[in-house]
């Protein structure tokens, strides 16, 4: 319910935004900063004032936190073992001692990171779209819960791939990789943004990229997918290595375990490919800025879940690096629509369904919604850790 409650009030807010009353008022510019401040500071408290909540990762994140000794101690031995003896990326290790110089308590972790990554996020969607607002109700309700909830160390990486997107577009490789070598310090997977930067030049071609979809899809329908068929070219040519052919096997097992499906988000994602290829030119045209940033970000990442179609596991180690250019894609379609309202409660009734998919698909992960600002004032106390765990039995 609290989801939901937040949800509604940042789309109304921003409905309200770009409404006559607004839009006529010559304080238009101060009154929607403030609203853009006000839903800021909101998710900024709501996300980052979280306790024990979202995916299992806060286990470790909060024996990792009460462990560090704070960056002070740096000239010890101590500090130095501390740190070495977990396995998080050196960068985040060293970002979460800064942190325990402030603070011995792990909440300060959580509000530190929703601090910074969503001000990145925030202030980037205010770049690329009118519609900042509707854009970050999209992004709260669908991506923020499964992304920002959760994974800590690789939002904060998310963050300085999107200072690292001007580059980019500018194909300035060494500032990208200067960028990109810090976020990989942050979180390993970022490693695949190199990738990104050297294909980008190709997805600016209709033909590549649905001649590429084609073939991926293709791979699915016959061989059962583009990682199956590498897993088991893998284990074939390397059978006599027993450790590694029964890792490679119990891969398999788990993504056959998994029942593979290609779900609302694959459904949702090929509409948005289809709907990028057929309206990319008016796109670019009127959003000349980041249009075809936008759109070959979405079309890298639908590539992407097509490669990892038959394991979803690993999609979801990339897609947050991506995901967030969707919300400003539906916004782009939104201005690209003659209807003023329509499609403004269609997406009200979009972010609904992915709360409920999110939440309700995965109970012990977010419900009930448990914040720090309620152990304060005494709330009863909900075993999370024993829920999570009864929850993957």
């Amino acid at each position: 319910m609290y989801y939901f409650i937040i949800s509604f009030v940042i789309f109304f807010l921003g409905l309200f935004c770009y409404s006559p009353y607004i839009s006529n008022s010559n304080d238009k510019n101060e009154i929607r900063f403030l609203i853009s401040f006000f839903v800021y500071l909101l998710v900024v408290f709501f996300i980052g004032l979280r306790f024990e909540s979202g995916g299992p990762d806060w286990i470790a994140y909060k024996q990792f936190f009460e462990y560090v000794e704070p960056v002070t101690k740096i000239h010890t031995s101590n500090y130095w073992q501390n740190l070495s003896s977990h396995g998080f990326e050196p960068l985040f290790k060293i970002y979460a001692s800064i942190i325990k110089v402030f603070s011995n308590n792990y909440i300060y972790l959580n509000l530190f990171s929703a601090v910074i990554s969503l001000y990145v996020l925030f202030k980037f969607y205010h770049k690329a779209t009118i519609y900042p607002i509707i854009a970050i109700f999209l992004y709260f309700s669908s991506y923020s819960l499964l992304g920002d909830m959760t994974v800590v160390r690789q939002m904060l990486a998310v963050s300085i791939f999107i200072f690292s997107l001007d580059d980019v577009k500018n194909r300035n490789f060494v500032g990208f990789s200067i960028k990109i070598f810090f976020a990989i310090l942050f979180h390993y997977s970022a490693i695949i943004l190199i990738l990104f930067y050297l294909v980008y030049p190709l997805l600016n071609y209709r033909r590549f990229t649905c001649i590429s979809a084609f073939l991926l899809i293709s791979l699915f329908i016959l061989f059962g997918g583009f990682t199956t068929l590498l897993i088991k070219s893998l284990s074939f040519v390397f059978s006599f290595n027993d450790a590694l052919t029964f890792k490679l096997t119990q891969y398999l097992k788990e993504a056959s375990a998994a029942e593979i499906m290609l779900g609302v988000g694959f459904f949702e994602r090929t509409i948005l490919f289809v709907a990028c290829i057929i309206f990319k030119d008016k796109i670019i045209k009127k959003f000349d800025v980041y249009g075809n940033l936008i759109i070959n970000l979405f079309i890298f990442n639908y590539l992407i879940s097509l490669v990892f179609l038959d394991f979803s596991v690993f999609y979801s180690r990339f897609r947050y690096y991506f995901v967030f250019c969707i919300p400003i894609l539906y916004t782009y379609f939104l201005v690209l629509v003659k209807q003023r309202f329509v499609p403004f409660f269609v997406y009200l009734g979009y972010g609904s369904l992915w709360i409920y998919l999110t939440v309700y698909s995965a109970p012990q992960m977010y419900i009930p919604y448990q914040n720090y600002i309620g152990e304060i004032l005494g709330f009863e106390h909900v075993d999370r850790a024993k829920m999570i765990e009864d929850g993957y039995e």
